[in-house]
């Protein structure tokens, strides 16, 4: 028993102690082990072993001829093989847009200077992406990604767009790999971490692929990114293979400025017209109280809004305030609420949304920067916001429910996750200027 939780032991050790390495592929590797038996001391049988293996290609190419891929392309399972494309390796969270084809509650791309990002889970992917160089007689080998753009239609296809190039910064590893530091630090100390929490001085790059599209894309239009790996011999034909695709829709806007000017109808002289319509509202006291309570994340005296309504938003709307339907609109928009002459409440509408509906509350509420100036005096009184769920409505209101009119300023901040920072960072930012004197 002792000698097998010995061997048990080793195996732990050699788990904890020693870092993966990273193969070059389409090679044949040979190992050599040798074994000694002891007896009574001696070293009564001495013997070599060796073990050969053959590495294969980089993802979209790994699992062709596989056995285990083939049986289960005959049985028509082969979508349950986890290595022949990024699934795994892709972070969902933080690529742009959403590499899930997710379209529902998501925010369109702006149709001019499209950015695509494709972020990584694991840092060893870089080298599947990554040229190899001549090594003895070995050939330099390629492997490199490609996007390519296509539309519903032909005519929509983005022809050449720029090679993606890799994106590697600086991140501390232990805030992204806590499990390959921990078998670094048991290296280097010799003794196995003991907390989860590892906080070292080294810094090593977290890669992702990013992509300018610099040709504008068409409005209002589905399109599908197509990622592929191409590998081969350098110099030589490199074989393509799809590892990834995914839907995404285009914006009818070329920018977030041209999303909140769109709040303009008509500037023909003697004809000016802006989307900011009056609402005749009457809450009584009570309903306002609920309403602040939602707008300062307070606890609600009717508690069983909570089950009718998940979203905030919702249950300030329609289980406190009761707005009701508002037809869909066309443009940005803006909604007075008006209790006689007093303003009780400002709902601003698109028909898109504002921000990335996957933000963290804390961006999407920090995402919009409202001011308020009454006859040029500013008017510091702190207006509550409520975003809905896809970020396309907000609700403004004070704790008093009584805005005064005058230049309301609302800047508006389109965010994305940013690895130079290790942050969401502002892309995009634009202001309008509503004036609630003529409503």
């Amino acid at each position: 028993f002792t000698q097998i939780e010995d061997d048990t032991k080793t195996m732990t050790t050699a788990l904890n102690h020693v870092v993966q390495p990273i193969w070059r592929p389409n090679t044949y590797f040979a190992i050599e082990m040798e074994t000694i038996d002891r007896v009574n001391g001696n070293d009564n049988f001495v013997k070599n072993h060796v073990f050969g293996f053959r590495t294969k290609g980089p993802i979209g190419h790994y699992h062709k001829g596989l056995p285990a891929y083939i049986d289960l392309e005959n049985e028509n399972k082969h979508e349950e093989f986890q290595l022949k494309d990024l699934q795994q390796y892709l972070d969902f969270d933080k690529s742009f847009p959403h590499p899930g084809s997710k379209m529902l509650d998501a925010k369109p791309l702006y149709y001019n200077n499209i950015d695509f990002s494709l972020i990584f889970k694991q840092q060893y992917t870089y080298h599947m992406f990554n040229d190899w160089a001549q090594y003895g007689s070995l050939d330099p080998l390629t492997s490199k990604i490609e996007l390519v753009v296509k539309g519903s239609v032909p005519d929509q296809d983005v022809e050449n767009p720029q090679e993606p190039t890799w994106i590697k910064v600086p991140v501390p590893i232990f805030f992204w790999y806590r499990n390959d530091l921990a078998v670094l630090d048991a290296v280097i100390n010799e003794t196995p971490p003991d907390n989860n929490c590892i906080q070292l001085a080294h810094q090593f790059a977290i890669p992702y692929f990013k992509i300018q599209v610099q040709k504008s894309l068409k409005p209002e239009t589905l399109y599908t990114a197509i990622w592929k790996c191409n590998f081969g011999v350098s110099g030589g034909t490199l074989q393509k293979e799809e590892v990834w695709r995914y839907g995404f829709q285009s914006s009818r806007y070329g920018s977030l400025n041209d999303q909140l000017q769109s709040y303009v109808l008509s500037t023909e002289p003697g004809n000016e017209r802006k989307a900011l319509y009056s609402i005749p509202v009457v809450w009584n006291s009570a309903t306002q109280i609920e309403a602040v309570k939602e707008l300062n994340s307070q606890s609600l005296s009717d508690t069983t809004l909570y089950d009718k309504y998940a979203i905030s938003f919702d249950r300030l709307m329609n289980g406190i305030l009761k707005v009701g339907q508002i037809p869909a609109t066309d443009n940005f928009e803006v909604n007075v609420f008006k209790e006689g002459a007093v303003i009780k409440g400002i709902l601003v509408r698109s028909p898109e949304p504002f921000i990335d509906p996957r933000l963290p509350k804390t961006e999407i509420d920090s995402s919009l920067v409202l001011s308020l100036n009454v006859g040029g005096i500013p008017d510091n009184t702190p207006l509550r916001v409520a975003f809905s769920k896809d970020t396309s409505q907000v609700f403004i209101s004070n704790d008093n429910m009584d805005i005064a009119a005058g230049d309301l300023n609302l800047n508006f901040k389109f965010k994305l996750f940013d690895f130079d920072t290790n942050a969401f960072v502002v892309k995009q930012q634009a202001n309008i200027t509503i004036d609630l004197t003529t409503v």
